[in-house]
């Protein structure tokens, strides 16, 4: 098996995946691991950062250490936003997201190389999910009219599919 490497220290890939992202039988699919290497957290890191920084929430409270127990973090940050406890508002949460999410440093390498690999055969759009909502992807070249964002997401279709997918939204440019 032929395996290509596409930047220095990354990951090997079989020559069979490109051949079939060339074909336009594969969708990318990433999440918070192409980030991480920018500084950014994990999702687990982000919402243990966000209860941190948000002095009155107490990360002990019973919903919110089961939620970290079962790695439930989209949960935490549902209770963080509206819980009975200690709600912050939609609006305090956001901005905390964006506080900690603008922090990255380094190259965005792992992100122009998935542009270029996901990149439609017409040239015309990308084949990629991500369930990352910074903005590495735009800062790499990414073309805002081929993004789609949640919760405004067409059904996928092969024939109108065509651009890149950001499954829980992506944080806007302030």
């Amino acid at each position: 098996m032929v395996m290509i490497q596409f930047i220095p220290q990354g990951p090997q890939i079989p020559e069979e995946v490109i051949q079939a992202l060339n074909n336009d039988n594969l969708v990318l699919f990433c999440g918070s691991g192409i980030s991480m290497n920018n500084g950014l957290p994990s999702f687990e890191d982000l919402v243990k950062k966000i209860c941190k920084n948000l002095k009155n929430i107490d990360i002990e409270k019973t919903l919110l250490k089961e939620g970290m127990n079962q790695k439930k973090y989209d949960l935490m940050l549902d209770l963080i936003e509206s819980g009975q406890d200690f709600s912050v508002g939609r609006t305090r949460l956001i901005k905390e997201v964006i506080t900690i999410l603008k922090d990255f440093k380094g190259e965005i390498d792992i992100h122009k190389s998935l542009l270029e690999l996901s990149v439609l055969p017409d040239n015309k759009g990308h084949r990629i999910v991500t369930t990352n909502f910074d903005r590495l992807f735009f800062e790499a070249g990414l073309k805002s009219k081929f993004s789609d964002t949640a919760p405004k997401l067409a059904p996928p279709r092969e024939e109108t599919w065509k651009n890149l997918t950001f499954l829980h939204g992506v944080i806007d440019r302030s």
